[in-house]
């Protein structure tokens, strides 16, 4: 009986040496540390240990003062966070900021990283795959499609075909990707400096999932009234009269030019950031689908780059098909027939897409 017990004990010992301790220095009535009792403490694995040590008490104090000594700590906050004994968190910024970090790391050094590895990349996975078929989604979007049909029958009109229609192609396609790669990173940015707070990381996720239900259910409507009436006037969500006539003008007024390429890659840029307050509605909960994820600079810009890649793919397949002579009236008929098919892949993506944000 006595072996069993050591052997418990044992068991005990090494189980709590291999889990992250962490010691919550709090003052009652303090308002940083009810934020960190809140919001910061409940995101930590269950298998650390919180240890709350009130600092009205005087031997609780005299702790907190020996750990400012031995980490050469100066700082006069209200609340104190020590990690394992070898880290300290001095107010609720830093603890927000660093803390969850630190413990993942050492909670990754332990008994099963390889499990946690494998979740994380498989989390990480799924995230690209989203983001592949988001760009693809958006690039079918009748919006992008109508501006682009609307182009191929000015060029059209004009004579122009063959090869100067491919290389307008070209201009025009790669106008697309780069502004709207250049639109995608400064967007991205200034989400991940918005997200890094965790209370309105919450309140944007919990806003996204509830906008994008809305946008699903809209999305639906628009696929079933669309089908039923043929007529794009029973579209609800669309871009607006006024931008449409806008793009319009804009792309017949520099197709009069005799610079048929530098035009083309004009009109790629305007069109694409006219088109953003259509197009957003697939590209933002992307770029915050995006910001969620752990990763350096790098990792964002290629998951864009790929974003943007498939973004353009139906751009590119639309310009190669009247250089291989489509006419005109064939692209309108698919123009058409693709509203439905794309409103309802927007629809069935918007509600993927709120899910994933109420779990995150």
């Amino acid at each position: 009986m006595r072996i069993i017990f050591i052997f418990v004990f044992i068991l005990l010992c090494s189980s709590l040496m291999a889990s992250p301790s962490v010691e919550f220095f709090y003052q009652h009535g303090c308002d940083d540390c009810e934020k960190v009792e809140k919001f910061i403490l409940p995101q930590l694995d269950k298998d650390v240990r919180i240890i709350r040590i009130d600092t009205s008490e005087k031997n609780n104090f005299l702790k907190l003062i020996a750990y400012l000594d031995k980490f050469k700590n100066s700082s006069n906050e209200t609340v104190y966070i020590v990690a394992n004994g070898k880290c300290l968190f001095a107010g609720y910024r830093d603890i927000e900021k660093r803390l969850l970090p630190e413990i993942n790391a050492m909670t990754d050094s332990g008994a099963e990283p390889e499990k946690k590895n494998v979740v994380k990349k498989h989390s990480s996975t799924m995230t690209f795959l989203t983001v592949l078929s988001a760009g693809l989604i958006d690039g079918i979007n009748p919006c992008v499609f109508s501006a682009l049909v609307f182009l191929i029958s000015l060029l059209s009109v004009s004579g122009i075909k063959g090869q100067m229609l491919l290389l307008a192609g070209i201009a025009y396609c790669a106008a697309c990707f780069l502004t709207y790669l250049a639109i995608g990173l400064g967007l991205l940015s200034v989400i991940k400096a918005i997200t890094s707070y965790y209370e309105i990381k919450k309140i944007i996720n919990y806003s996204m999932a509830f906008i994008l239900f809305s946008l699903a259910i809209l999305s639906f409507l628009d696929a079933a009234n669309y089908m039923r009436t043929q007529n794009a006037s029973s579209i609800l969500l669309k871009l607006p009269e006024r931008l449409k006539l806008f793009i319009n003008r804009f792309t017949r007024k520099f197709l009069k030019t005799k610079a048929i390429l530098p035009a083309s890659f004009t009109i790629g840029i305007v069109v694409t950031i006219v088109e953003s307050a259509c197009t957003g509605q697939v590209y933002v909960p992307t770029l915050v689908l995006i910001s969620s994820e752990e990763g350096v600079f790098s990792k964002y810009f290629l998951w864009l780059l790929f974003y943007n890649l498939m973004f353009i793919i139906p751009l590119i397949l639309v310009f190669a098909a009247a250089y291989g002579g489509l006419k005109l009236s064939n692209f309108l008929t698919i123009s058409r027939r693709s509203v439905v098919y794309s409103k309802l892949a927007m629809g069935i993506f918007f509600t993927v897409l709120a899910v994933t944000f109420c779990l995150i």
